[in-house]
């Protein structure tokens, strides 16, 4: 019973380390998803005029997004 518990645990700590080391390479890439999803709306927000908040031209973009796509899987 005992050595099954050691199998066990040794088992989880594999897991939690791998864990780990995926968790280190994916974050070297989160700083730079950011900074490309900020540069890509920074602009379109100085083309909002009074009327309009951020809220209308992300729901805007969507439409045009799935207008898109649709008119991909059209032709």
């Amino acid at each position: 019973m005992r050595g099954e518990g050691k199998i066990l645990l040794g088992s989880i700590s594999q897991c939690v380390h791998e864990y780990g080391l995926k968790f280190t390479q994916l974050s070297y890439y989160v700083l730079e998803m950011v900074a490309n999803t900020w540069r890509r709306m920074s602009g379109k927000e100085t083309m909002l005029t009074g009327g309009m908040d951020i809220a209308r031209l992300m729901i805007h973009m969507q439409h045009a997004e799935d207008d898109d796509q649709k008119a991909m899987k059209d032709y």
